[in-house]
């Protein structure tokens, strides 16, 4: 979905590409943590479940599931913030 234009072997490419900057990105963190922040297999990738970063994708999603279903007339400020 990143590449998709591409074909699937250089999609790839450029995904093992980009987890490997992200990786190194990380490193010093991963370092101070004893834990690496990344978990990468053949098949798939994770975030390391108990650090302790903040993912924007996390907080999008619990917003989202908290203002799931409703009007935006029916949220209220904390909602609307998030």
């Amino acid at each position: 979905m990143l590449w998709e234009s591409n074909s699937t072997g250089q999609s790839k490419k450029y995904l093992r590409q980009a987890l490997w900057q992200l990786q190194n990105a990380l490193q010093e963190q991963s370092q101070s943590s004893g834990q690496a922040l990344l978990l990468i297999e053949a098949d798939w990738n994770q975030i390391y479940p108990q650090a302790r970063i903040s993912l924007d994708v996390a907080t999008f999603e619990k917003a989202y599931e908290a203002a799931r279903g409703l009007r935006g007339r029916e949220l209220d400020a904390a909602q609307i913030h998030a």
